[in-house]
């Protein structure tokens, strides 16, 4: 797709074993609604994926691309693949979708300044040495809990960092 008018306002649908590019998108914002059972490859510099997202497909971020995931996404429980050198920001647990794995070499910030409240997170995480996951919440008197998906080994598979920036980190369960 190189250019976000292609699409319409409508709904856009990818199937299983189909791609939305949006390689050639260089700036600006996706807001169809996204039923993804496929893949959708990101390389935008500076892209805002305002979609509400669904279905079980793959989402990944190219080396290069900055997105801001702002979307109602519940429902997804595909894979985010935020490649090393690619950046994604979220403000809400559910822009990334309540059981979607998330596969970080790249960085990822959970950003909720002026947003009061705890932040749980929710999703099955892997990624090498090069991912970084920031947390950075509105005061020190809000939590980052860590406990939600423990029981499936949430972050096992991490080999990252965790950085923590304005917020208190709370370990529920056995970690």
């Amino acid at each position: 797709l190189g250019h976000l008018d292609g699409l319409g306002s409508g709904d856009v649908m990818v199937a299983q074993y189909g791609m939305l590019d949006l390689s050639e998108v260089a700036n600006g914002t996706f807001a169809n609604t996204l039923a993804n059972d496929g893949e959708v490859n990101i390389s935008s510099t500076d892209l805002g994926l305002s979609s509400d997202i669904s279905g079980a497909g793959a989402i990944n971020l190219a080396s290069g691309s900055q997105v801001l995931v702002s979307g109602q996404s519940d429902t997804f429980s595909g894979n985010w693949d935020i490649a090393d050198g690619a950046k994604a920001a979220v403000t809400h647990e559910y822009n990334l979708g309540d059981t979607s794995s998330v596969n970080l070499d790249g960085y990822l910030v959970i950003d909720r300044e002026g947003i009061e409240g705890d932040y749980t997170w929710k999703n099955p995480l892997t990624g090498t040495r090069t991912g970084l996951l920031e947390v950075n919440l509105d005061s020190s008197a809000d939590n980052f809990i860590f406990d939600s998906c423990m029981s499936a080994g949430c972050g096992e598979g991490f080999e990252g960092t965790l950085r923590m920036r304005n917020s208190t980190f709370n370990l529920e369960l056995s970690n």
